[in-house]
């Protein structure tokens, strides 16, 4: 399994990138031209073999698609749910957003207590005249708004439930409840980091082939309390919600990759109230996640946004991210 790690390019790599992303070139022919624009560009190799795969798959397969995900959250390592209190009183100061206060649900990860930000607004819900409309930011709200549990997950295809379930990283399933008001990141942070320097911030784009999927599938609190980071985990519209064009003014089409950039941008203007360093952020995802990022870092609304980008398993120029004809 192939993972690419690139960090921010200056604006001509991203041109460059941009240009061997639309010829359609091979990933190395991107990343040759990334690297001759001064872009530091490393690949590796996941090649831990999970234990599930003994009885399925023969044993020169090391990892599969997505494999790598539940090493990434930490799913064999989670504690049981009575570990995972909600709403617990600390001493840790209430998050002043841009738009008010979330109040947060403490979480422990063996004796590391983690504030986990469930469900945190940052625009309006696309619904109603705001569907298929570009994003806006969120009504401002007075006093605690209630972040301690999972939002819905976006409107997707039924087998979308059983996908989560496969790659759930939570110790108990819960089922998903869809719903096209849905865009609502969930945000992890150690203990103690509003007290201590700000910490690196990492944004997380969930796969599943723009059809399914969602961040509430994985739980961040495992990687904020090992890695001391402040996990991100975003979502977006799907499917036609997500991506439907009428070919004119009317619906111009690419309404996930525009949720994105929104959520994109609420990351460095409301980051540091959580104890995230807003000039360190590294984007990483999977699959269609990662194809996602790597064709923003080309993009000049998202320019600016991150330092940082680790692709697993999927990249901008494979042939199911670019359309030529719509339609």
């Amino acid at each position: 399994m192939n993972i690419e790690f690139f960090q921010k390019p200056p604006r001509d790599a991203v041109s460059q990138q941009g240009e061997a992303t639309l010829a359609g070139h091979t990933a190395e022919e991107k990343t040759k031209a990334q690297r001759d624009s001064g872009v530091s560009i490393f690949f590796y190799e996941f090649q831990h073999r999970p234990s599930s795969f003994a009885k399925i798959k023969p044993a020169w397969v090391r990892a599969g698609h997505g494999a790598e995900k539940t090493f990434i959250f930490g799913s064999p390592f989670l504690m049981d749910e009575s570990s995972m209190p909600g709403a617990l009183h600390t001493k840790e100061p209430l998050v002043v957003t841009n738009y008010g206060t979330p109040p947060r649900k403490q979480v422990h990860v063996g004796k590391t207590p983690i504030n986990a930000f469930l469900g945190v607004p940052f625009y309006r819900p696309p619904v109603g005249a705001c569907r298929f409309t570009a994003p806006e930011p969120p009504e401002p709200w007075e006093g605690i708004r209630d972040a301690t549990t999972y939002a819905p997950v976006c409107l997707q295809e039924s087998w979308g439930q059983f996908t989560s379930m496969y790659f759930n990283t939570h110790k108990k399933y819960k089922w998903l409840h869809f719903s096209e008001d849905c865009l609502y990141p969930n945000v992890y942070v150690p203990v103690g980091a509003l007290r201590d320097p700000l910490l690196p911030v990492m944004v997380w784009f969930p796969g599943h082939a723009f059809l399914v999927g969602s961040a509430s599938t994985y739980d961040g609190s495992e990687l904020a309390a090992r890695e001391k980071v402040v996990p991100v985990l975003l979502h977006h519209s799907l499917g036609v919600l997500g991506f439907l064009s009428t070919g004119d003014s009317q619906a111009r089409g690419n309404w996930a990759p525009l949720d994105q950039v929104a959520a994109l941008r609420w990351v460095p203007k409301n980051i540091a109230a959580f104890g995230g360093d807003p000039g360190w952020v590294t984007w990483f995802g999977q699959s269609s996640g990662a194809m996602c990022f790597s064709g923003l870092v080309t993009s000049p609304p998202a320019w600016g946004l991150f330092q940082q980008a680790i692709s697993q398993s999927g990249t901008a120029v494979l042939r199911v991210f670019i359309t030529s004809s719509p339609g």
